[in-house]
């Protein structure tokens, strides 16, 4: 979790710097609780492990979007899925607001396929996930087609 924790830590440091805002308003997430989830992919028909964050906006602004990363405690080699679009968005988040995810895998990480999982890393529980959080006070705009 240590290259997570730097490369989360490095933008949420720099990012502010990059864009001209003030440090002091920059989005504060802290992740509270981590389930997991069972979820049948209909695409392919496996089981994937999802992990499903619940969150806090700590920070002075209200949080628009947030994207979530996850890493399996002493797992060598894992990789995650990477999302392609944020986990959250879609509404406003105000400072001190608790975030509970409903939608599986919407709001969550997809971590793998179980099998594979279990076959690499042995059993997984929440005490061996853990999930770091980037917010944003941008309002998520959808890639659009322009084929459309």
């Amino acid at each position: 979790m240590n290259k997570l924790n730097a490369i989360l830590l490095g933008i949420a440091l720099f990012l502010p710097f990059v864009v001209g805002c003030d440090p002091a308003t920059t989005p504060a997430i802290s992740v509270t609780e981590v389930k997991l989830h069972d979820w049948t992919d209909p695409k392919d028909g496996k089981i994937y492990v999802v992990a499903m964050p619940t969150w806090k906006n700590d920070g002075k602004v209200a949080i628009r979007q947030a994207m979530f990363s996850a890493d399996i405690k002493d797992a060598k080699g894992f990789k995650p899925k990477e999302s392609a679009e944020p986990q959250f968005h879609g509404a406003i988040v105000e400072p001190g607001t608790t975030v509970t995810p409903q939608q599986v895998p919407e709001e969550g990480v997809i971590l793998g396929v179980k099998k594979e999982l279990e076959d690499q890393f042995g059993k997984l529980d929440e005490s061996r996930v853990e999930v770091e959080g980037l917010g944003s006070t941008e309002e998520y705009k959808p890639p659009t087609n322009s084929d459309a």
